[in-house]
């Protein structure tokens, strides 16, 4: 029974997200910000969770995960959207669509938003799993223990987004890179606080038949932002900055730590 509703969860949440994408990808393209596509990743792990409820109908374990990936994803979405209103579009966006010319629509379409879409499907499978286990129980040691997790991980990057904003707020940091609080700890704190929470949800999900599947959610996320989408990025972005390229000598990239001397 359980395998039918999550293969219908699946099967749900995956059209669900084409739809949904469309309609960011329909925004972008008349906003000419494809950086949309950053506010619209949040959100559409709730479109996951939302399938899972439909094949499998709403219950208490499944309600605390959707809880969580909704207090994650809002806060999120509403960081970055902050962050738009008050910047122009995203410079990857930017050299993108020049390089792709006259094809910059489609490659958009495809390389931004349907692989997002994606790469979005294969991280939301621990919620998947969850929510479409209705026998799944509040009480399991995987669900206390994931959440107990998440929860450290949402702190750890809620905590981290606020310092930086207050720091960036003051116009003469502008040009300086923060090196207090949670930034003194490593460079990404932020990173590891997004890290951490999905392998807290990814623990929860051993709470369920085929919770093993869920395991691919945490190893691509942190994948992702190891090597692809995360910190490679901003290490670029500050490669010629010599304070960041002081600061790094002395802070872990990733795991909190005490400065080095």
């Amino acid at each position: 029974m359980y395998s039918m509703f999550l293969v219908t969860a699946l099967i749900l949440a995956a059209i669900a997200l084409l739809l949904y994408l469309h309609v960011a990808f329909l925004l972008a393209y008349l906003f000419k910000r494809n950086d949309i596509v950053d506010v619209a990743w949040g959100p559409g792990f709730l479109v996951v969770a939302m399938a899972g409820f439909i094949s499998a109908g709403i219950h208490p374990a499944g309600v605390l995960i959707a809880s969580m990936v909704a207090l994650w994803a809002l806060r999120l979405s509403w960081h970055i959207f902050n962050r738009l209103l008050k910047n122009p579009e995203d410079g990857r966006y930017q050299r993108w669509r020049i390089a792709w010319g006259r094809y910059a629509t489609v490659r958009t379409w495809a390389q931004v938003f349907l692989l997002q879409g994606l790469l979005l499907f294969m991280v939301a499978l621990p919620v998947a799993v969850v929510t479409a286990d209705p026998v799944s129980s509040l009480l399991s040691i995987p669900l206390i223990v994931g959440s107990i997790i998440w929860l450290c991980g949402f702190l750890f990057e809620t905590i981290a987004d606020w310092q930086l904003s207050t720091f960036l707020g003051i116009p003469e940091n502008r040009n300086h890179v923060l090196a207090k609080g949670l930034w003194r700890l490593s460079c990404h704190p932020n990173y590891f606080g997004e890290i951490v929470q999905w392998w807290g949800i990814g623990i929860i999900a051993l709470g369920s038949p085929y919770g093993i599947v869920g395991f691919v959610g945490p190893l691509l996320i942190t994948y992702l932002i190891l090597k692809v989408s995360g910190v490679p990025l901003l290490e670029e972005r500050y490669k010629d900055n010599q304070e960041y390229q002081q600061y790094k000598k002395t802070t872990n990239t990733i795991l909190p730590w005490p400065q080095k001397r």
